[in-house]
């Protein structure tokens, strides 16, 4: 279906004979998508010059090589020979990679509104999100590699809470702020499924897109959120198997990201950053943009503020944005509506006894100060490790830094960011202002 089925040769599909591809609409699609360095505008150019791409597929060199730049006619000649692109076809099908064209099924909507859509896409991973793209508001998250613990925890709060809403989630799957917006989507998805205590093909609304061939891991250090994003999310690249993350690459990836998206949120950016680039060509395709503040201090920030005072809304959770979505884009307000009232149902379940508390009994439980009881602090502590109740022994109604929870402790960076968003994503504690966590 989308590369290789078997049988007899028909138009629009890649179908097989005795072994043997036949060379059809898909192959030629597939043939575009084999030289991405030729911007869309130049491949246009050059069709109408021929008489469309399969013209110019079966064009003599000659006559290519009488128009053509020198350095096209060599990217458009890589892969112009039937047996080459049934080659590449095989290939992909091999490396269970797919692809996509504008007017294929699976090929985003949201894309053919930009200028200068990519002409193919390939895929890894679980390609139904695609498809679920299409039904849901989505939000493109970028920031920097060198993310602060201010600025995962801002990430994950606002991604966490936006992705409970049903919003998916657009990133690049680069180090720091992309990597931890992926996973976010990934941890979350994994806890409802837990939850259900049953087998489901359910997907996570986040998708990846790379500034490289869609077979690179890039960068090495994010080879485990790759494997989960091919589990459970989906992967996407302009780029053919093999092509190096070259620098020129991710500008232009990043109007992938911002077109798949119906917003931009920046957390943590640098004066000069790459994720300065996704925003501008959001608001060049219309899309809203959102920055995440820091200090004024913080030349890690820089970027956000700037933005700010350009007149990008300032988000300091994720209600800024949620609101901002469904007030704008009267097609979602349902949408929202929809899935607040689905999370107002939503149960908590206890490993130890499985026993199930909504919500909406555990916050009656609260007393007038915001504080839990005694008894449901103590029913909790009952579930808790023993990292976890030590963490929670530094942890009091007064606001404590992460670094001084780092050194009393005793626990290395990481793992103690991953036992304060555990404890923060059950309810436990609460971030209240850069780092600064309490009991809720």
């Amino acid at each position: 279906r989308y590369g290789y089925t078997g049988k007899a040769c028909e138009r629009g599909d890649i179908l097989q004979d005795e072994g043997e591809w036949c060379m059809t609409d898909e192959l030629y699609h597939l043939w575009t998508g084999t030289f991405p360095e030729i911007s869309g505008k130049s491949f246009s150019m050059i069709c109408d010059y021929f008489g469309g791409a399969e013209a110019v597929f079966n064009e003599s060199d000659e006559k290519l090589q009488d128009v053509l730049k020198p350095a096209h006619f060599r990217q458009l000649n890589i892969y112009r020979r039937e047996n080459l692109i049934r080659g590449f076809a095989e290939e992909l099908k091999r490396k269970g990679i797919v692809f996509t064209y504008p007017g294929h099924e699976l090929y985003p909507e949201r894309l053919l509104n930009i200028p200068d859509r990519p002409r193919l896409l390939f895929i890894m991973g679980q390609h139904t999100v695609l498809e679920e793209l299409n039904a849901h508001p989505s939000l493109a998250v970028v920031g920097s590699r060198m993310a602060t613990s201010y600025g995962i925890s801002m990430c994950r709060r606002i991604v966490s809470h936006v992705a409970k809403e049903g919003v998916a989630i657009i990133s690049g799957m680069a180090a720091g702020i992309d990597g931890v917006a992926h996973s976010t989507v990934l941890d979350h998805h994994d806890k409802v499924i837990d939850g259900l205590g049953e087998v489901t093909d359910s997907v996570a609304l986040t998708v990846g897109v790379l500034g490289c061939g869609i077979d690179k891991i890039y960068p090495a250090e994010n080879r485990n959120l790759f494997n989960r994003m091919y589990k459970q999310g989906v992967v996407i690249s302009e780029y053919p198997p093999g092509a190096e993350p070259v620098r020129h690459h991710f500008p232009l990836r990043n109007r992938i990201i911002s077109g798949l998206s119906d917003g931009v949120l920046v957390v943590e950016a640098k004066a000069k950053s790459g994720s300065l680039i996704t925003a501008d060509q959001a608001l060049e395709q219309g899309k809203d943009v959102y920055a995440v503040p820091g200090r004024a201090t913080d030349t890690g920030s820089l970027g956000c503020i700037n933005l700010i005072k350009q007149g990008a809304a300032c988000v300091t959770g994720a209600e800024d944005i949620i609101e901002n979505m469904a007030g704008e884009n009267k097609l979602f307000i349902g949408f929202f509506d929809r899935a607040k009232s689905e999370i107002k149902k939503e149960k908590t379940i206890t490993a130890k006894n499985n026993k199930v508390q909504t919500l909406n009994e555990i916050s009656k439980k609260v007393s007038v100060t915001g504080k839990k009881t005694d008894n449901v602090v103590k029913a909790v502590r009952e579930d808790l490790t023993e990292n976890e109740k030590l963490l929670l022994s530094f942890i009091k109604q007064e606001p404590v830094h992460m670094e001084e929870l780092c050194v009393k402790t005793g626990f290395a960076t990481g793992k103690l960011l991953d036992l304060v968003y555990g404890l923060e994503g059950r309810g436990i504690i609460m971030n209240v202002s850069g780092g600064y966590y309490t009991l809720v």
